[in-house]
């Protein structure tokens, strides 16, 4: 299927204002980091938009799952601040809410707060995915891992502005198309995560395929 790619905006963002959904939720244990690989898949894009001359990168994820509504620290993407500073090389902002005067900063990048600090984006609120889509003037999803989700940053969003797929996003699907169309072979498919009640569709889908191909 066609869609929308980072890379058909090449020579087109020049002083735009670039929002990533980027999946920051990383392992932290006891304050340390212990696995970055999923902040280092959103560097492509990051940097992407940047050399292409963006005026601003606004990143967007959820961390963990706080309580509805609820900040509770132990979920703050503050923890990933300095993470994400060191893989870009420079100092990025960090905005606490989503009325953050983005001309205010003097960085190239902002950092907001956990996605889901706000009942409403759990809950596909049309209300929040139109606050998230007018902050910037180019939307773009990278967070693959989430893009089953009805949630405001995900799906909802669509409502309200063009997505375009980050380069992650299109590496995956490349991927997943590779594995499921008849011409790719005999395939192994091994399933992770920790959640099975939220893959049973994928699971079905995916047995008839692979059973398919043997």
């Amino acid at each position: 299927n066609e869609y929308n790619t980072l890379q058909h905006l090449k020579n087109n963002l020049k002083n735009k204002i670039v929002t990533i959904r980027i999946d920051a939720n990383i392992p932290i244990v006891n304050g340390v980091i212990t696995d970055n690989s999923r902040l280092k898949e959103a560097l492509p894009s990051i940097i992407f938009a940047l050399n292409e001359g963006a005026a601003k990168v606004l990143l967007l994820s959820h961390f963990g799952r706080p309580k509805a509504g609820k900040r509770e620290k132990e979920f703050s993407l503050m923890q990933v601040k300095e993470e994400i500073e060191k893989l870009v090389g420079e100092e990025i902002d960090f905005a606490e809410n989503f009325d953050f005067k983005i001309s205010n900063s003097n960085k190239r990048i902002i950092l907001f707060e956990n996605l889901r600090y706000n009942e409403e984006e759990e809950k596909g609120s049309e209300t929040f995915a139109k606050t998230l889509a007018n902050l910037g003037d180019i939307y773009v999803n990278d967070a693959f891992s989430c893009a089953h989700r009805p949630h405001a940053s995900i799906s909802e969003i669509r409502k309200f502005t063009k997505v375009y797929a980050g380069f992650l996003m299109e590496k995956e699907i490349e991927a997943i198309t590779a594995i499921t169309s008849k011409s790719s072979g005999k395939v192994f498919t091994i399933v992770g995560g920790s959640k099975v009640s939220t893959k049973i569709s994928l699971l079905k889908n995916l047995v008839k395929k692979m059973v398919h191909s043997l």
